[in-house]
């Protein structure tokens, strides 16, 4: 078990950062028909306790809490955040009309996409 919660935790770091979103609200996402190929990665983990770390504005990494219930994970990614020192946003799940940029979108344009209220990605 300890070695399953180590690779979740990490999964779940890697899907916040990567798309600077908390990873529970990747299971929204997927269920948009043109987002759900991408369920098919094999690091993309789309439960809670997965939250980018922000910092002045800029995701500087992720955090993964896994090893117990769904709500403990929850309670303490968000407790380890705010120990820290980041605030997590006043809405979770974001509003999915804000701006994202996976890492796959961050390269020498430096553009960025949004995500519509329909879920559907749209380069900017």
């Amino acid at each position: 078990m300890p070695f399953l919660a180590a690779e979740f935790a990490v999964g779940k770091a890697w899907t916040a950062a990567s798309f600077h979103t908390p990873a529970h609200v990747w299971n929204d996402y997927l269920a948009n028909p043109r987002v759900a190929p991408l369920a098919g990665h094999p690091r993309l983990t789309a439960v809670g306790s997965g939250y980018p770390v922000i910092d002045n504005g800029r995701c500087v990494g992720g955090l993964g809490i896994s090893g117990g219930s769904y709500e403990q994970d929850q309670q303490a990614a968000e407790e380890a955040l705010a120990a820290l020192g980041f605030e997590l946003p006043a809405r979770w799940p974001p509003d999915p009309a804000r701006t994202v940029r996976p890492h796959s979108q961050r390269g020498r344009t430096g553009r960025s996409a949004r995500v519509s209220p329909e879920n559907q990605v749209e380069q900017l």
